[in-house]
C-alpha cells in the first residue's frame, strides 16, 4: 500500500468515526428537545443554569 492510501484509508476510517459522533449526539439532542418540552415550568421567579441566583453582599464584601 502506497504512503497515499495509507493516507486516504486514515481519513476515511477518521471521517466515519465522526459520522458516528454526529449521529449519537444528533440522538442525544432529539431526547433532550423532548425532555425539555415535557418538563414541567417553574410557576414564578426565574431560573437560569447559566446566571444562577441573584447574589447577596456579605457585611465583609459590602465595603
Amino acid at each position: 500500500m502506497t504512503a497515499s492510501a495509507a493516507l486516504i484509508t486514515e481519513y476515511e476510517a477518521r471521517i466515519a468515526a465522526l459520522e458516528r459522533l454526529v449521529g449519537k449526539q444528533a440522538l442525544e439532542l432529539e431526547f433532550l428537545k423532548g425532555a425539555l418540552k415535557s418538563a414541567p415550568r417553574p410557576k414564578s421567579g426565574t431560573t437560569s443554569a447559566i446566571t444562577g441566583p441573584a447574589a447577596s453582599l456579605s457585611p465583609k464584601d459590602a465595603g
